[in-house]
């Protein structure tokens, strides 16, 4: 598609001197046309055979297509150990906190806004452990280790954009929570 593109520009630019009629060309267009619909299939493919986690799991296991695993004892033990590292992998979020404000020292109507200035204030992070996974050592980096033990719906939902100077209460967990979530502030300095 850039070949095509680049092409109709550079005759775009060189039409001023040479006669070039490629711009609108309908072969051109049937070009751009085609490459583009195999551009949209192609990533569709691509995300359609992208696998991660279970269902990289169920591909290779017995019931999938890959049939990495064989009946032995030992590859069983191998498929189960595939299944729980996917189960009980953590996750992280990393969300970006932002403070706008607007800019009127450069307006020149008094019933403009002005201009939108944004400042990155920090990151919300939060990494969410499997509750089957008690008891195991995590190690996180010196710089998250200022955080406090969130509620385990803080995963799903977005921190709050207010930073606080004082850190929330620490959360406490029932026996059905299926995640403990660690959440700290890391600062934009």
């Amino acid at each position: 598609m850039s070949v095509i593109g680049s092409a109709q520009l550079g005759g775009a630019l060189l039409g001023r001197w040479f006669a070039f009629g490629w711009i609108l060309a309908p072969w051109a267009s049937w070009a751009l046309l085609a490459l583009s619909v195999g551009y949209l299939v192609a990533s569709m493919l691509a995300e359609h055979y992208r696998r991660e986690g279970v269902r990289l799991w169920l591909y290779q296991s017995t019931w999938g297509n890959a049939n990495k695993w064989s009946d032995s004892d030992a590859d069983r033990v191998a498929e189960l150990r595939a299944l729980n590292e996917a189960l009980f992998a953590p996750s992280l979020k990393l969300t970006p906190v932002v403070r706008t404000e607007f800019d009127i020292s450069r307006t020149s109507s008094q019933f403009s806004p002005g201009t939108r200035v944004e400042t990155l204030q920090g990151y919300w992070v939060q990494l969410a452990l499997p509750a089957a996974i008690g008891g195991e050592k995590v190690t996180i980096s010196q710089s998250a280790m200022g955080g406090f033990w969130a509620s385990s719906d803080s995963f799903a939902e977005r921190p709050a954009t207010e930073l606080s100077r004082e850190l929330p209460e620490a959360a406490t967990y029932v026996e059905g929570d299926a995640l403990r979530v660690w959440q700290a502030w890391l600062s934009a300095d």
